[in-house]
């Protein structure tokens, strides 16, 4: 087991066990003698969804959704339900699309 992966599952014990415990944040550091900024950082840590750099398709029901297509052709706009709009140029990056799905999909 790598270093890091050691670290990582110290860590998610300690955040399980401080929930568990009943005692807040500094006591339970006090008690175990941790670093309490430490302690916060993983907990938001592990409160984050993991980052994936694979994009992934977001099932929405087809009413939420309306496109529209510009008069000039190519360019295409999704707006959907919540009022979130995506406008698309023609020469759109592939790539920034794939880094907005995953923001789109923890909203």
């Amino acid at each position: 087991m790598t270093n890091r992966a050691h670290k990582s599952r110290f860590w998610k014990a300690h955040v399980e066990a401080q929930a568990k415990s009943g005692l807040n944040r500094a006591d339970y550091c006090r008690q175990h003698e941790l670093s309490y900024h430490t302690l916060t950082y993983w907990q938001k840590k592990q409160r984050r969804p993991a980052i994936s750099h694979t994009p992934q398709l977001i099932p929405v029901p087809e009413k939420t959704i309306q496109t529209a297509l510009s008069p000039q052709g190519g360019d295409m706009r999704v707006v959907l339900a919540n009022n979130i709009r995506i406008e698309l140029s023609n020469s759109f990056s592939s790539d920034a699309l794939a880094r907005l799905l995953p923001l789109l999909a923890s909203r």
